[in-house]
């Protein structure tokens, strides 16, 4: 298989389940959505994306190949040294949603969004450093352009934020397209034998399966759920205690 052939089994990878699709998202494109909802899609994104330089770390560390890890390095740059970290960005736009930064900040995870961050710290650290990058940077971190490209403008056209309330979604509609073309055209370079072919295509399969079933968990709890308009008070309680 050549590198360009496999290049297209990853992304037809990605696309087999991509979250752009997913009814939560059919749901904000058509500005279905209250506020409320937004922002507690904004804590759940931040509970996913915190540590996401923790786990590129962790790819970082392994990788012997010097052009990848100065990619990586580039990538959590951005993440936690920009003028703003783009966590810092969801807590803005939460506000702008009505949700103040004690309450955001004192809100634990989903379960979903929970086993979502425990399988990327395991990819991370456990897999083979190619098989995680291909997890993290392209079966996770490629779906947010695609997802960003219909999400953004309604934010403005239907829901009446303004450009400083969406920082967070503009930052990331530009930098992670190169990102992820980036993400793509490493991992067909290094993916060399077969063996690590099919384990980066289950791994980005998988990876796809995992943040669908983390926006499934924001879409039954927060708009079919008993908590779709009110503040989810168990897990505030429960990070409290926690803490």
């Amino acid at each position: 298989m050549t590198a360009t052939n496999f290049r297209l089994e990853l992304e037809q990878a990605v696309r087999s389940r991509h979250s752009r699709a997913h009814p939560f998202t059919e749901r904000w494109v058509n500005g279905e959505l209250t506020r409320n909802q937004l922002g507690r899609w904004a804590i759940e994104q931040w509970h996913f994306i915190a540590n996401f330089s923790q786990y590129m770390a962790g790819v970082y560390a392994r990788c012997p190949e010097r052009e990848v890890r100065d990619y990586l390095l580039e990538n959590m740059w951005e993440e936690e040294l920009a003028a703003t970290r783009h966590s810092e960005y969801l807590v803005r736009f939460a506000a702008a949603c009505g949700i103040d930064r004690e309450t955001f900040m004192a809100t634990g995870p989903l379960p979903t969004t929970e086993a979502l961050a425990d399988w990327c710290r395991t990819r991370a650290f456990y897999d083979h450093w190619l098989v995680a990058a291909a997890a993290l940077n392209i079966g996770l971190e490629s779906q947010v352009v695609g997802i960003m490209e219909r999400v953004t403008p309604p934010l403005t056209e239907k829901y009446g934020f303004t450009s400083a309330d969406i920082g967070y979604f503009e930052v990331h509609w530009k930098t992670d397209r190169m990102h992820s073309e980036r993400a793509y055209e490493l991992v067909s370079k290094h993916a060399n034998t077969i063996e690590l072919r099919d384990a980066c295509l289950i791994r980005v399969t998988r990876a796809t399966e995992m943040r669908w079933l983390f926006t499934d968990g924001i879409y039954r709890t927060f708009v079919h759920g008993a908590q779709a308009e009110t503040p989810t008070i168990a897990r505030h309680h429960e990070r409290t205690a926690l803490d």
